[in-house]
Formats: C-alpha cells, structure tokens, sequence
C-alpha cells in the first residue's frame, strides 16, 4: 500500500512537470521568434551614431608595463 500511494504521487509529480516543460518550451520558443525578429530589425537598421570618443582614446593610450613586486625574483609572468 505504501508503495502503491508513493507510485501514485510520483506520477502526479510526473504529470505536473510535464505539463510546466510544455509551458515553458512554448514561452521558450516565443522568446527565441522575439530575439530573433529584433536581431534582424537592428541587422538591418544602418547604424547612424558616430563613433564615440572613449574608443579613439583607448586607441591612443599607451599599454602599461607590470611591474615587479619585491626584489629581482622572477614570476611566471616573466
């Protein structure tokens, strides 16, 4: 008997998750149609901002070098 009511809860269990995956795989699919639909509207709009001022300096910034901590002691960066 105990068995039989715990068979009979797992497969409400079962039944309930089923259902939720069918739900969610639905809202999943209508969220990939969405980003997908927007993707291709930004694809095809011309982009008309110019390019922005933060880029041309990190351009022009020169890369620092690392320096060393303590001593002459070699490290695996080295």
């Amino acid at each position: 008997e105990i068995l039989q009511s715990r068979i009979n809860e797992l497969n409400i269990v079962l039944q309930k998750m089923s259902s939720e995956s069918q739900i969610l795989q639905t809202e999943i699919n209508k969220l990939s149609l969405d980003f997908t639909e927007v993707a291709n509207r930004l694809q095809k709009s011309p982009s008309t901002q110019p390019p922005t001022q933060e880029s041309s300096d990190l351009e022009k910034e020169k890369p620092r070098k690392q320096r060393r901590r303590f001593g002459s002691e070699l490290t695996l960066d080295d």
